[in-house]
């Protein structure tokens, strides 16, 4: 997997398309979109067209070298299933914040922080869109020839991560 730190979708589309708010901290979101990246979205491609994205939206960024048309065509889908990841990443990191002093759920004075109920509610709805855009994604990748080194098996029910810890 390539080493750039390049956005596929950026802070503020994320905010644009979601529920999250303006005022909403970039540097969470920055980080949350790369680990979405690079571990949910690049078992999804694979890595060889995984790193194709990256690095021709790099190279895009750099020296306005052109995308090729499947990239292009691509990237729309790998936005939706972004949004979903994200936003469902985010909700976990923006509540919780860790300090030296250990971890908090902070709020401002006009608003309560959520429950652990409400947060799981919200983190399943999430869930939802990441499956259905997930679902579309790989069925694009299929009709169009390009899946490569994927695995399309892999429970993102969870955005990847597994909770059943009994048979270990």
């Amino acid at each position: 997997m390539t080493n750039r730190k390049v956005l596929i979708i950026t802070p503020t589309e994320i905010k644009n398309d979601s529920v999250i708010e303006e005022n909403a901290d970039n540097k969470i979101l920055k980080e949350s979109i790369l680990l979405c990246q690079d571990l949910y979205l690049s078992e999804i491609l694979g890595k060889t067209l995984y790193d194709r994205v990256i690095e021709s939206i790099y190279d895009f960024s750099l020296s306005a070298t052109p995308i090729a048309a499947d990239i292009v065509a691509l990237i729309p889908y790998i936005k939706k299933y972004l949004l979903y990841s994200v936003v469902r990443d985010f909700t976990i990191n923006n509540h919780y914040k860790l300090s030296n002093k250990g971890t908090f759920v902070l709020s401002d004075s006009n608003a309560t922080p959520a429950t652990i109920k409400e947060l799981e509610y919200r983190m399943s709805s999430c869930d939802r869109g990441i499956s259905g855009y997930k679902n579309l994604l790989i069925e694009y990748l299929t009709d169009n020839d390009l899946i490569v080194d994927c695995n399309t098996d892999v429970d993102f029910f969870n955005n990847g991560i597994y909770t059943d810890f009994d048979n270990e």
